[in-house]
């Protein structure tokens, strides 16, 4: 299977996983795993999450994976990070290479073979901006 763009993938799986969610955290994490599964190219993993931001504090509340929610919580944790930088932003931010990225001083994801990161603000509601983002 090849990978969609993330607006064309959710554009066609909304109504279904809509539908069929119990509850938003329910659909939240169906999105996540099915754009994980649909954006990532053969032979690679992509991980997604959905970080709420209340009162200046990040929560992790959907993750495609284990490892994509303890990337977020370590970010959220120390609000340092690709993705709080793009809730602060409300922009993309990209990390080509990992390793050799210096703009955080804290990074949770120099420990782990994570190489490439992209989060992206997608939704704002209010003065609370939620974000969805990718990484692989």
């Amino acid at each position: 299977m090849s990978a969609q763009t993330p607006s064309g993938a959710a554009r066609d799986l909304l109504p279904h996983l809509l539908l069929d969610s119990e509850d938003i955290v329910e659909f939240l994490n169906e999105l996540t795993a099915t754009l994980a599964r649909r954006l990532a190219p053969e032979g690679t993993e992509v991980w997604c999450g959905v970080t709420l931001l209340r009162a200046r504090e990040g929560t992790t509340v959907a993750s495609s994976s284990p490892e994509a929610e303890a990337l977020d919580e370590t970010q959220n944790r120390f609000r340092n990070g690709p993705c709080p930088t793009a809730i602060r932003e409300h922009t993309v931010v990209r990390v080509g290479d990992v390793a050799a990225d210096s703009r955080w001083a804290v990074s949770s994801h120099r420990n782990t073979e994570l190489r490439d990161v992209a989060a992206d603000l997608v939704a704002t509601v209010g003065t609370n901006p939620a974000t969805t983002h990718f990484d692989t």
